[in-house]
């Protein structure tokens, strides 16, 4: 297994213990966002997908509810990391 590989399933298992999907729709929301923005996302993607400024997104990062990687001057939004923003 790739080094890469063993991260993203690390981070995916954390967070589906942490933030597990409540519902079957919640499933189904999280695998199409998956499927859509990939793993990892961009606020600017996010915002595009959900319809909403980036201010809104970047709100939501600074009050904790969305989880993100910052790399740089960079966020990254871990897709799974988005489910208690939409809750």
């Amino acid at each position: 297994m790739s080094e890469k590989y063993k991260i993203e399933q690390e981070m995916r298992e954390y967070l589906l213990k942490i933030f597990p999907p409540k519902d079957k729709l919640e499933r189904i929301l999280l695998r199409k966002m998956k499927k859509e923005l990939g793993t990892i996302t961009t606020v600017k993607e996010v915002a595009a997908y959900l319809k909403t400024s980036k201010t809104t997104i970047y709100d939501a990062i600074a009050a904790g509810e969305i989880l993100v990687i910052t790399r740089g001057r960079r966020k990254l939004i871990i897709t799974e990391g988005l489910l208690p923003f939409l809750r």
